[in-house]
């Protein structure tokens, strides 16, 4: 993160989901108690679900003085810093030593995949530290605190509050007298979690792409030795850690253990029949789940280790090896926190283009980078834009402004040829076309437009 900090630029890729991010956590505070976003489809708003609710809540009252990337970088970093500490009070729990502790903090706080959504630009996948508490919880018997760490996991990333769920679950089978920790987290945040699953299950995703997000069966090129890669899907192991279970493999006596690295592993893959189950069929990027077999693979380890300088080397070797040879890029990039000058013009209804095109989740949409204006830009000038986003900010189930693919680039024949709903410009007050082209200039006089300004961005508004 040094190099964004110290330039005052934002920490993650630009080209992945950091804009949407940052974004979510702005609008977070509109949100509440409209259980929508009015800042999108305007003048109607859409229905939204904040992508990290605790964090977007917590900065509320901080967004006057402080940045939006000056926010977002100091999120991640005490987010990341949460996740050591509470993996290692988890590992020290369950293991009941301090080199239990550090497996934990390595493997899974410090693992390639959390790395990668700090290295991809997605907040709320480095919340890892409600379940870190969690796991800690239950080894204190603490019921209180169990319950209000699951809570805070189930608002915090919805992957990591399935793999709270299904830990939980597995617990049962041993231990039904705690069905109340599973039900009560569950109840308490059934409004928030309900409208998060109706949301995301109203995109299907073919099989190909669900498997093609899931776990990568091929030895992964290190990161030293391949280029620069922003899109961090990672299921990496590690060698270290593979020979470590092995050596250890006649001395296990954690069941627990064994049954999560299975579980994770199925689940990671990414097969078709998930979809044809509740809750599952909502997940999108199955190689998540796989933070079930880190953390299987740790109680595994973890409750057969003990003190001594040999293990301690061996831990080194782990983050020497996930630094060096995981595929994902050990320095995380930078993005630009800058704002264009045309920004502290907009006093209205905008509409930006060219805009989103309609592409299938986990497949390349080179429509992604201009999120950037679509979503980053809002944050300053706080105005409502015209354009309905949806899963992963790219998805549009509107008839609006059909007729702007016309400039799209990367649109196809077909959508280039699409007409809108006349009426949806009447709610807009600025136009920005970010390509220079002229192709619409008919159009948006012919609807009251008047263009203002020609230098970088053309900016049109309505006339009076």
């Amino acid at each position: 993160m040094l190099p964004a900090l110290i330039d005052g630029q934002i920490a993650g890729s630009p080209l992945t989901d950091l804009y949407p991010s940052i974004w979510s956590l702005w609008a977070t505070e509109g949100w509440w108690f409209n259980w929508q976003t009015n800042w999108l489809n305007s003048p109607t708003g859409q229905q939204w679900t904040p992508s990290c609710i605790v964090l977007g809540t917590l900065i509320i009252p901080l967004k006057p003085f402080i940045s939006m990337a000056s926010l977002y970088n100091t999120l991640i970093l005490i987010s990341r810093l949460l996740g050591c500490i509470s993996f290692y009070m988890a590992g020290k729990a369950f293991g009941r030593t301090h080199t239990s502790g550090m497996l934990w903090m390595l493997v899974v706080a410090m693992s390639p995949m959390i790395h990668g959504f700090a290295v991809e630009g997605i907040v709320e996948g480095t919340q890892i530290w409600p379940l870190g508490f969690w796991l800690w919880s239950l080894k204190m018997k603490s019921p209180k605190a169990t319950i209000a760490f699951a809570g805070l996991i189930i608002l915090s990333n919805w992957y990591w509050a399935c793999t709270w769920g299904i830990i939980q679950c597995l617990r049962l089978w041993k231990k039904p007298e705690e069905l109340n920790l599973l039900i009560l987290p569950i109840f308490l945040t059934a409004p928030l979690w309900a409208s998060f699953l109706y949301q995301n299950n109203s995109y299907p995703i073919h099989s190909d792409v669900l498997r093609a997000m899931g776990f990568r069966f091929v030895l992964p090129t290190p990161n030293f030795l391949s280029p620069s890669n922003p899109f961090a899907h990672s299921t990496y192991v590690g060698w270290v850690l593979t020979g470590w279970v092995l050596w250890i493999w006649k001395n296990h006596t954690v069941k627990t253990g064994l049954q999560l690295v299975v579980v994770g592993f199925v689940l990671s893959i990414g097969m078709s029949w998930m979809q044809y189950f509740p809750v599952l069929s909502s997940i999108r990027f199955p190689y998540r789940l796989h933070l079930l077999t880190l953390i299987g693979l740790c109680i595994w380890i973890g409750a057969n280790v003990s003190e001594g300088r040999s293990n301690r080397m061996i831990l080194w070797l782990i983050l020497l090896e996930q630094m060096t040879l995981s595929p994902i890029d050990w320095i995380i990039p930078s993005a630009s926190s800058e704002y264009p000058d045309y920004t502290s013009k907009i006093d209205g209804p905008v509409l930006e283009i060219p805009g989103p095109l309609v592409r299938a989740p986990g497949t390349i949409n080179p429509s992604k980078p201009r999120l950037r204006y679509l979503l980053y830009n809002q944050t300053k000038h706080a105005q409502p834009s015209g354009w309905k986003l949806g899963f992963n900010g790219l998805q549009t189930e509107s008839n609006c402004f059909l007729e702007t693919r016309l400039i799209d680039p990367y649109a196809t024949e077909i959508e280039r040829k699409q007409r809108g709903d006349i009426e949806c410009w009447d709610s807009l007050r600025w136009i920005v076309v970010h390509n220079n082209n002229s192709k619409l200039d008919e159009f948006f006089t012919s609807i009251g437009f008047v263009k203002t300004s020609v230098q970088g961005p053309v900016l049109w508004n309505r006339a009076d």
